[in-house]
């Protein structure tokens, strides 16, 4: 179905499916942190907490499986 030819019902689930995708993928990443014994300062967990964009979550996600500090996974590259 085309955007254009959604109800608001089904444009409002979609929403909340890439909403629930987002937060899904920063746990993820809080997960992974707290396994390796990374912790994130308080800006660095607000960076995660606020970030809507879930490619950037699994970007950060992929970075902190390797990374030995919190600012190797922020990094702009």
């Amino acid at each position: 179905m085309t955007p254009e030819a959604e109800t608001p019902f089904e444009r409002l689930m979609r929403r909340r499916e890439a909403i629930s995708e987002t937060r899904a993928k920063a746990e993820m990443l809080i997960v992974i942190l707290e396994a390796r014994g990374i912790a994130l300062q308080p800006a660095q967990r607000e960076k995660v907490d606020s970030c809507t964009d879930p490619v950037l979550l699994t970007i950060w996600a992929t970075r902190a499986m390797t990374a030995s500090d919190p600012a190797e996974i922020f990094e702009d590259r």
